[in-house]
């Protein structure tokens, strides 16, 4: 990238990931878990929750990588 060039791929590819990724993760793992294993409601709900925060967690990991170059270190 050349110096004063801005990044468009967090408005293109990472922000609507982000809307329409989680919430598909989350159905998906919600009727993979009560229609699919057929376990209890309260079982999948945990598991969905597990699932979107490891999500998250990635998220948060790829988001540190991307921006590792723009910020400064501790101090």
């Amino acid at each position: 990238m050349f110096e004063g060039e801005r990044d468009w791929s967090l408005v293109y590819v990472e922000l609507p990931l982000l809307v329409v990724g989680m919430p598909a993760l989350a159905m998906g793992v919600w009727a993979l878990g009560v229609g699919g294993f057929k376990v209890r409601e309260g079982v999948a709900a945990g598991v969905v929750v597990g699932v979107v925060a490891l999500a998250a967690w990635g998220g948060v990991e790829w988001l540190a990588v991307r921006t590792e170059p723009f910020t400064r270190g501790p101090l």
